[in-house]
C-alpha cells in the first residue's frame, strides 16, 4: 500500500487520478486529504475505481503543496506504508504540462469514475426536465470567491445567457453548485425565472449525481473549479474561465487536441460579449455535435 498526502481540491484531486490512474493498477494506493471545511473530496475520491481514501489529514493545502515529492520520482521506488506527499498544483502554475509531471507515468487524461446507482438516477430525473431540449451548465462563484477573484456576478451571467439564449432560444440552463455556493446560485436562479429563463437546480446534489448531469450536458460553462475540469474528463465540451494570476496554468491540464478543437475553452476572466464571441467561434460546434448525437 503507497499512501499519498494530497490536497483536498476536486481539480486537485483530478489531475493526480490521470497520472496515478495506471500506477493504481500495479500498486494499492490510499489518499489522505488534507483539510476539506466542504468534505467535497472524499466522495470523489470514492469515486475512482482503485484509488482509496483513507482519511482526513490535518495537514493544509499550503504544505501539501509546498512539501510535494519531485516531480521526476520513480513511482516504484516509494517505500510502502509511508505518506508520501504529493501535489502538482506547483507544477501547472509555472506553466509545465501535466503530461511532464513523472514522465515515466502514462497520462490518462479521461481516466473513470463510478457513478452510484442513486447518484445517476437522481441526474436522470433532473435531465427529465430538459427533455430534447439544449441543456447548457452554469457553475458560477460563490461571493467570497467572487469577492477576492472578482468576475461575473448574477446580472453579467444573465447577459452571456441571454446570448446563448439567441442561438438556442429553447435552451434550459443548469445551475449547478454546492452546498456552500447556495447564495450565489440563489440569486442566480431568482434573476432567471424573473426573466422567464427555464432552470433547473442542481445546488446541493451529492456529487455523483452532479457530476453525472455534467456528464451529459450539452455545453458547460464554470468558473475556475475541479467541476470544470473534471468535465473534461468526462467528455462534456466546456468554456473553463481563469483569474489573471493562474494564466500560466492555462490548457496545462488537458491534451492538446482539445485545446486545438475548441473543445476544451480556458479563456482568462473576460467581459460576457468577449466570451460569447469566443463560444460562437470555436465552442458552440461542438454543442452542436452533443445535440445531433442525442
Amino acid at each position: 500500500m503507497i499512501n499519498f498526502l494530497v490536497n483536498s481540491g476536486i481539480g486537485d484531486i483530478s489531475w493526480l487520478f490521470s497520472k496515478l490512474d495506471e500506477f493504481s493498477k500495479e500498486k494499492e494506493i490510499e489518499f489522505l486529504i488534507a483539510k476539506d471545511e466542504n468534505k467535497r473530496s472524499k466522495p470523489f475520491v470514492e469515486m475512482h475505481p482503485r484509488i482509496k481514501f483513507k482519511k482526513y489529514s490535518l495537514a493544509d493545502n499550503c504544505y501539501v503543496i509546498n512539501n510535494t515529492i519531485p516531480f521526476n520520482t520513480d513511482l516504484h521506488s516509494l517505500e510502502e506504508n509511508k505518506i508520501h506527499i504529493l501535489s502538482m498544483n506547483k507544477w501547472l502554475e509555472t506553466k509545465n504540462h501535466m503530461k511532464d509531471w513523472f514522465p515515466d507515468q502514462p497520462t490518462n487524461y479521461y481516466y473513470d469514475l463510478n457513478f452510484s446507482e442513486c447518484g445517476i438516477k437522481r441526474a436522470e430525473q433532473l435531465l427529465k426536465e430538459g427533455n430534447d431540449r439544449p441543456k447548457i451548465g452554469i457553475y458560477g462563484s460563490t461571493y467570497s470567491t467572487l469577492r477576492y477573484w472578482g468576475f461575473w456576478d448574477e446580472k453579467r451571467w444573465l447577459i452571456f445567457i441571454q446570448k446563448i439564449r439567441e442561438i438556442y432560444p429553447d435552451a434550459i440552463f443548469y445551475i449547478i453548485g454546492a452546498k456552500f455556493d447556495i447564495e450565489m446560485k440563489d440569486r442566480l436562479a431568482d434573476i432567471l425565472m424573473y426573466n422567464n429563463i427555464d432552470y433547473v437546480r442542481v445546488i446541493g446534489e451529492d456529487l455523483d449525481t452532479a457530476l453525472y448531469v455534467i456528464k451529459n450536458l450539452d455545453y458547460f460553462f464554470s468558473f475556475p473549479s475541479g467541476l470544470g475540469i473534471v468535465a473534461n474528463v468526462l467528455r462534456t465540451p466546456c468554456m473553463m474561465f481563469m483569474p489573471g494570476h493562474l494564466e500560466l496554468m492555462k490548457y496545462m491540464f488537458t491534451e492538446e487536441c482539445d485545446k486545438k478543437s475548441g473543445f476544451f475553452l480556458n479563456p482568462l476572466f473576460i467581459r460576457e460579449h468577449e466570451a460569447f464571441r469566443i463560444w460562437k467561434d470555436l465552442g458552440k460546434k461542438h454543442c452542436d455535435a452533443r445535440l445531433r448525437n442525442t
